[in-house]
């Protein structure tokens, strides 16, 4: 059985995306190859097309566009020759696409504001792969902020975080992490960008609408805290 080499471990926050088109690759790599029984060889034939079609509607053309996904798969055909580009395409999802956490806080769930937030993130152009509306425990929001439990902001802070429900998200998209901590602005609303989730929505600078991870690390960290992998649909 062939096995991938080129993927990163599982727990990175682009794994999901980037194991699919491993596992696309070695389907290419496989199907006419010594690596693949004779007695096999017709039936991966048969499935790749299908594998290209998946491959281009996940990276090549963006998200949902079947009719540019089908256009791209036809110009490229059925040929060992197009592991160059699939390889180069991962290349891309590797460095662009990323995951990070949100939270929608208790203010803008009990102000009925999260319809209007999801929209500002959508139309940034991060997608929303993973959502789920809780209510912490005390124990849940103290772990969760642990680092910053020397700081004096910290019991407030978790009292706040408790006082309602939050949504627990999780975006994707390139520079995704990056990329969500323009969306939603600085801390202070006052000193927040127009157009801004902080500007837009936030009450003052303790209650101020959203979290979002600020490293590849916390993202990481984050999401594993709070979601698992198979609640992470896309």
């Amino acid at each position: 059985m062939m096995t991938s080499t080129l993927g990163p471990s599982r727990t990175d926050c682009k794994t999901s995306r980037i194991l699919v088109v491993d596992q696309l690759i070695l389907a290419f790599l496989g199907a006419e190859g010594p690596g693949c029984p004779v007695n096999m060889r017709q039936s991966v034939k048969t499935c790749k097309w299908q594998a290209l079609l998946g491959l281009a509607r996940l990276v090549a053309t963006g998200p949902g566009d079947y009719n540019a996904a089908q256009h791209w798969t036809q110009q490229k055909g059925i040929c060992i020759g197009s592991c160059t580009t699939l390889l180069n395409r991962r290349k891309i999802v590797q460095m662009a696409i990323e995951r990070t956490f949100s939270i929608l806080k208790p203010d803008a769930t009990r102000r009925n504001m999260t319809g209007g937030i999801n929209a500002v993130i959508e139309k940034a152009g991060l997608r929303i792969v993973a959502q789920k509306r809780v209510r912490w425990t005390r124990a849940q929001a103290e772990k969760f902020y642990e680092e910053h439990k020397a700081r004096p902001f910290y019991g407030e802070l978790c009292d706040f975080m408790t006082s309602g429900p939050i949504v627990l998200q999780v975006l994707e998209g390139e520079d995704a992490i990056a990329k969500y901590r323009e969306v939603m602005g600085a801390t202070d609303p006052k000193e927040a960008a127009a157009g801004t989730i902080r500007k837009l929505f936030a009450v003052s600078k303790g209650e101020n609408s959203s979290h979002g991870s600020d490293s590849a690390a916390s993202a990481e960290r984050e999401i594993a805290m709070n979601f698992r992998l198979d609640e992470i649909v896309g």
